[in-house]
């Protein structure tokens, strides 16, 4: 727009003195808003359970608005009054490929568990929910693994449902409750894949279907449930 057009204009001293110049630094920062609605965001290389083997899933790059000559093209356009431009998408690669997922060495189960739970409660809506999200998570070498982190808050806007929750010792009801069992099956997983635990909290109160001991509660935003890969290798958290 001629709004937009101004601004990219200014004054400047030139060869022959006072002249009209064309920011290109400001024009290049402002195209990614003007225009908007192109390109597609790269995919990371991944890692799937195909069975109970890993596979490496390959990456693929994206684009995004715009490529560096289009400064230098537009700037042409305006000075030699084409009415148009065309513009090329910038290459974007994703930030892992192939070669970070071999380095991984994820190649095998470390570890698992399993908790059980009635079907068709609210709770395990909840349960279903926080699972579909971790799952095929990677804790790269030295890395954290923060459950509130990588869930966020749970809403209703997320599917999430009201369902029983305890509460420093008190029984009550609220969006999200239930995913204490998801915690609780994820720490004994790593417990028994010997990783670290940067954070965790028992529940207020003893709960039979859990290992007397081995339990940990999470709430938004504390309670968390922070697991730390102190190994050299990769972990994917399968769900």
């Amino acid at each position: 727009t001629p709004k937009a057009l101004r601004t990219w204009v200014k004054a400047g001293v030139g060869p022959n003195g006072l002249e009209l110049q064309v920011d290109q630094a400001k024009m290049v920062a402002d195209l990614p808003a003007l225009v908007t609605g192109l390109g597609t965001p790269p995919v990371d290389a991944s890692v799937q359970l195909v069975g109970t083997t890993p596979q490496i899933v390959d990456g693929r790059d994206g684009s995004k608005c715009c490529a560096p000559d289009s400064a230098t093209r537009i700037t042409n356009a305006l000075v030699a009054g084409q009415p148009t431009v065309a513009l090329d998408l910038e290459v974007v690669p994703p930030a892992h490929d192939r070669a970070w997922a071999e380095k991984l060495g994820i190649t095998t189960e470390v570890a698992s568990f399993t908790t059980n739970h009635a079907p068709g409660e609210n709770r395990v809506i909840n349960i279903h929910k926080m699972a579909d999200t971790v799952k095929g998570t990677i804790i790269e070498p030295g890395a954290e693994f923060s459950l509130n982190k990588r869930v966020g808050q749970r809403t209703k806007e997320k599917g999430y449902v009201p369902a029983p929750v305890i509460y420093e010792g008190t029984h009550d009801e609220d969006v999200g409750g239930g995913v204490s069992q998801f915690a609780t099956t994820l720490f004994n997983a790593a417990c028994f894949g010997g990783l670290d635990f940067e954070e965790y909290q028992s529940h207020s109160q003893y709960i039979s279907r859990y290992p007397y001991g081995r339990e940990a509660t999470v709430s938004w935003e504390k309670p968390d449930l922070v697991i730390k890969n102190t190994t050299p290798f990769g972990i994917m958290i399968d769900t």
